[in-house]
């Protein structure tokens, strides 16, 4: 594996997006991995590392995650910012065509590029997410990842993630041990803090693509109606973002393109892809031809 960086670039500056690589430079195998709200690229790891006996393999942090920069005016974390910083990774990478892995917002946001005209992306795989989130998830999701939160010592940090993370499903203590090292940091205080801005997700809007229904659940049908790729739609069996009737929707209205779905048992929001069984599930779908 190697890190490397780009730059994107806000009408406040520049920032600086980290990314990984596993394997070796192949234009015709070449995957994205892109993490959810407040996850990083380390969440990869261990898919990467499988994948890249047969492919190329990218893992990125979006800006304000992992070791990429945080945005010195926090009003550009949204989803055309984020777009807009994959594009040029693409464009780093010089490639015509790419397998997209995406968890929940990374997910969406592959669905989003997958539905633009001349898209790069040749396979989608959606990781617990689809063209509608519902309010109560979006509530759920603020009421800790945007709030600061400081801790005094490790083992207080790590059994506060144990309880946050407790739907990712069962993990070996090496998992969750890789977990917490890509997700705690020591900030200047001496204090165990989280590796994300927090401001970040204040200021995510995912609206700017999005419609609301009369619920207030946040609906992305227009851009999902245009995804004409293979997908494979992975969901957590007790997700409240990912729920059986909205996978049986996303089928029915998916009659004219390959889409297959797995329902991962005893996960909520969202299964964690560092289990064998499930990087298996996804090395069995891309060794099939497009």
């Amino acid at each position: 594996m190697a890190k490397d960086s780009i730059l994107g670039i806000t009408p406040a500056g520049f920032h600086r997006i980290v990314y990984e690589t596993f394997g070796t430079p192949n234009p015709e195998k070449t995957v994205i991995c892109v993490h959810g709200l407040t996850r990083n690229r380390g969440d990869f790891v261990y898919l990467a590392e499988a994948l890249s006996n047969d492919a190329f393999v990218v893992t990125v942090d979006l800006v304000g995650r992992g070791e990429s920069d945080r945005l010195k005016d926090p009003q550009y974390y949204h989803y055309p910012q984020y777009i807009q910083d994959l594009v040029a990774l693409l464009a780093r990478l010089n490639v015509k065509q790419v397998d997209w892995i995406g968890t929940s917002m990374g997910g969406l946001i592959g669905m989003l590029l997958a539905s633009l005209e001349k898209s790069p992306i040749r396979r989608l795989v959606m990781n617990d997410v689809g063209p509608m989130i519902p309010k109560e998830a979006i509530e759920r999701l603020k009421t800790y990842a945007s709030v600061k939160l400081s801790f005094s010592t490790r083992e207080e940090a790590e059994g506060v993630l144990r309880k946050i993370f407790a739907p990712f499903g069962f993990l070996p203590e090496d998992r969750w041990q890789n977990l917490f090292q890509n997700t705690l940091t020591t900030e200047a205080d001496g204090r165990i803090g989280l590796n994300y801005d927090h401001l970040a997700m204040q200021e995510n809007k995912s609206e700017v693509f999005a419609n609301k229904d009369d619920e207030g659940n946040l609906t992305f049908w227009e851009y999902w109606a245009n995804v004409t790729c293979p997908i494979y739609l992975i969901q957590g069996e007790n997700s409240d973002i990912l729920s059986s009737k909205l996978v049986d929707d996303m089928k029915r209205s998916k009659t004219g393109t390959p889409l297959e779905s797995v329902m991962i048992k005893n996960t909520g929001h969202a299964p964690s892809l560092m289990l064998p069984d499930q990087i298996a599930l996804i090395k069995d779908w891309m060794s099939k031809a497009v």
